[in-house]
């Protein structure tokens, strides 16, 4: 009597492997994404403070864009990094792998004078 497998059960082995794969492979590459774009939150959250430590050390002496309700002023990456809030080096995107450069839109209300922070890649709003 020959021991092994055979054909059939070999090809059974691999249609299994097939099907778990096709459920396996999305849901990685869900979880990779899901990561990637926590990764990408938490980065702006930080650049978002020092875009706030920034303004509190030269939001005196910055000219606003006033805007009817709300005064407005674009504060560049390449700025908080040349100041003491962030270091002066490449920041990555978490999604792309590439250099994460924009810039902030601050917003402050003419009424309540409470100021808001919203991140732009590249700069376009």
């Amino acid at each position: 009597m020959k021991k092994g497998f055979t054909l059939v059960e070999l090809m059974a082995v691999i249609i299994l492997l097939g099907a778990l794969s096709l459920v396996a492979v999305p849901a990685v590459n869900h979880y990779i994404e899901s990561s990637r774009e926590k990764s990408y939150e938490a980065t702006v959250s930080k650049l978002k403070e020092a875009a706030a430590n920034w303004y509190m050390e030269y939001g005196g002496s910055i000219s606003w864009n006033n805007n009817g309700d709300k005064k407005t002023y674009e504060l560049q990456l390449s700025t908080i990094k040349n100041s003491e809030f962030l270091a002066n080096e490449d920041i990555k995107n978490p999604k792309t792998g590439e250099n994460l450069d924009g810039c902030f839109l601050v917003s402050k209300d003419n009424i309540t004078e409470r100021v808001t922070y919203q991140f732009y890649e590249g700069c376009a709003y």
